[in-house]
C-alpha cells in the first residue's frame, strides 16, 4: 500500500485552506492517495460560488485579495477542481452542512461525497504510511 494523507479542514480561512489545498494537491500529483474532508467552519468553501470568499476576520484578508488579483495565490476553486483530476477524495461533513444549512445540491461538483470523519477515518488510520493533517 502507498502513501496516505488525510486532511481534515476545520477552518475557513482562506489563507489556511488554501495551503491545504497547495499540499494536498503535491501530495495527490505524486501519487499519495489522498483524502480531503471538510467540517465546522471549512465546509463553507464547498459551497459552490463561495469557493473563493474572503471573510472580513480572514487573515491578511486585504493581502489575500490583492494577491488574487495579481494571481500570485490560487484560487481554492481551482484548487478543488485540480484536486478532483488529480483522483482526490473530497469529503463534505453532514453534520456540519446541518449547521450551516447546506444541502448536497449546495456543493461543488469535486465533492466526492458526504461523509463524517469519524466514519471514514478509521480505516484510513489503520494503514502504517496514513498521515493526518488537521487545518
Amino acid at each position: 500500500m502507498g502513501r496516505r494523507l488525510i486532511f481534515v479542514i476545520v477552518s475557513r480561512s482562506y489563507l489556511k485552506v488554501m495551503q491545504a489545498l497547495s499540499l494536498a494537491v503535491t501530495a495527490a500529483a505524486t501519487g499519495a492517495e489522498t483524502h480531503i474532508y471538510f467540517t465546522h467552519g471549512g465546509i463553507l468553501r464547498l459551497v459552490r460560488g463561495r469557493e473563493d470568499a474572503i471573510y472580513d476576520d480572514d487573515d491578511m484578508a486585504d493581502d489575500v485579495r490583492r494577491g488574487l488579483e495579481k494571481k500570485s495565490i490560487p484560487r481554492i476553486s481551482e484548487l478543488l477542481d485540480t484536486l478532483s483530476m488529480l483522483d482526490a477524495k473530497i469529503f463534505a461533513c453532514p453534520s456540519a452542512m446541518a449547521f450551516h444549512n447546506i444541502t448536497k445540491d449546495d456543493l461543488n461538483e469535486a465533492v466526492t461525497a458526504v461523509r463524517s470523519v469519524s466514519e471514514s477515518i478509521r480505516s484510513l488510520l489503520d494503514s502504517e504510511s496514513a498521515t493526518v493533517i488537521y487545518v
